[in-house]
């Protein structure tokens, strides 16, 4: 592939956003190349957490490309947008949790692949923001919904219709981000993060992850049907016979 690479590290695939001399900045082929890689993903389940972040050590992805959208027409754009928002929603919606390691700035469409993502941990120099209106757009792939859901209507209102970049000091305040790790210690934190996610039961994690987008009778017939895997009767036995369980099978 020629805008990402992938990384693996057992149970856990870290996904690079890789044009580094860009940025990497967002452009089709590189939605092309991630919805390829969702695909292997999605086949394999080996995978018990994946990780996007960026290649080099400036930016997670600083947005779409700008040089490549200057142009587009009106059919043209609307296809960019609905090929980046199917992308967001694929990775929203995958079966397993996902991580975005921010390691400089993200913006545009780089915070909306952020934004998508179940968990973003943020390196302490790091920027972000949606400044689609300082070009005479707005956010294109669902990336303000997915904002205003993540830290509210009004902090949303505020990066979206002033364009502003914020530190990621001021991110954690306002939600986007869980948590803010050293420079030097960073890609270390997110690794342990992950790692304590694949300890757990993989399929309760993909129930409970399913179940927070679905109503309360969706709980209740996927609580129901942990009770026929083996990792509840593994962990539950363990957990009454007083001992940890060291792993999970994911059956």
């Amino acid at each position: 592939m020629n805008t990402v690479r992938i990384q693996n590290e057992k149970e856990i695939l870290w996904i690079y956003l890789s044009r580094p001399q860009q940025l990497n900045a967002l452009n089709e082929e590189m939605i092309a190349e991630l919805g390829e890689v969702l695909d292997a993903v999605e086949r394999d389940n080996t995978y018990r957490c994946v990780i996007f972040t960026g290649e080099g050590e400036k930016a997670f992805a600083a947005g779409a490309d700008i040089k490549a959208m200057e142009n587009m027409s009106c059919e043209s754009a609307e296809a960019f947008s609905r090929n980046g928002r199917q992308l967001m929603d694929r990775i929203e919606n995958l079966a397993m949790p996902t991580i975005a390691a921010i390691n400089g700035f993200a913006f545009g469409g780089g915070l909306e692949v952020a934004l998508a993502c179940d968990f973003r941990f943020a390196r302490e120099d790091a920027k972000l923001g949606l400044p689609e209106v300082t070009l005479g757009i707005m956010p294109g792939w669902d990336g303000s919904r997915r904002l205003a859901r993540v830290a509210g209507y009004g902090q949303a209102c505020e990066l979206v219709f002033t364009g502003k970049a914020v530190t990621a000091k001021r991110a954690r305040e306002c939600g986007i981000v869980n948590e803010i790790f050293p420079i030097d210690t960073f890609t270390k934190e997110i690794t342990a993060v992950a790692e304590s996610i694949c300890r757990n039961a993989p399929v309760g994690i993909r129930y409970a992850k399913y179940s927070m987008r679905k109503d309360g009778k969706a709980c209740e017939e996927l609580f129901g049907k942990l009770f026929l895997t083996q990792d509840q009767r593994t962990g539950m036995r363990n957990f009454n016979r007083k001992r940890k369980t060291e792993y999970f099978e994911g059956k």
